[in-house]
């Protein structure tokens, strides 16, 4: 999926790829990790924004 996805972007363009392996899976509460990936992904945005107005 990486290598598919790195094809068809353009040079120079920048992205995050997060894996994970969750080991116990009983024991975690879905709606809690992806709340954590939601916030992880909005933190990434935000600093990207402060970059752009950094520039």
């Amino acid at each position: 999926m990486v290598n598919r996805y790195m094809e068809t972007v353009s040079e120079g363009t920048r992205g995050l790829f997060m894996f994970c392996t969750i080991d116990n899976d009983k024991d975690v509460d879905v709606f809690q990790a992806l709340a954590t990936v939601d916030r992880l992904l909005y933190q990434e945005k935000r600093a990207k924004k402060l970059r752009r107005m950094a520039e």
